[in-house]
């Protein structure tokens, strides 16, 4: 997406810069961010309630080897699929354990396991 496209440069810089340091990195899967995905509020004078954070899949904790990694319900079984075993996946292969959490309700704050944990 060309509005991305400033975003993305500067994450390649920063992963150049990771790599010239001997650090290891990767990229996980999040839902794609022009999709507006409608949340479940019950605020009397809402009528455009978009929940910001749903399909956030960075927004985890890493606890030494095991990964609390939030799950979300997206807009079609497929996404939701897709977007919930990729991470899995990602993280089983670099050697950590994964726990999930559903995160569709406390999503709706702007916020998800990370926020949550006020961990740095």
């Amino acid at each position: 997406m060309s509005f991305l496209r400033e975003d993305n440069r500067y994450l390649d810089e920063i992963l150049i810069t990771a790599h010239n340091l001997g650090l290891d990195t990767f990229r996980n899967e999040d839902r794609p961010v022009d999709q507006s995905i409608k949340c479940k509020c019950k605020k009397k004078k809402r009528s455009g309630c978009y929940s910001v954070s749903k399909g956030i899949y960075v927004n985890n904790i890493i606890l030494n080897n095991t990964v609390v990694l939030p799950q979300y319900t997206l807009p079609t079984i497929r996404e939701t699929e897709y977007y919930n075993k990729a991470n899995t996946a990602i993280y089983n292969k670099l050697g950590f354990k994964v726990e999930t959490v559903n995160c569709d309700s406390l999503s709706q704050f702007g916020g998800s396991l990370h926020c949550l944990s006020y961990i740095y």
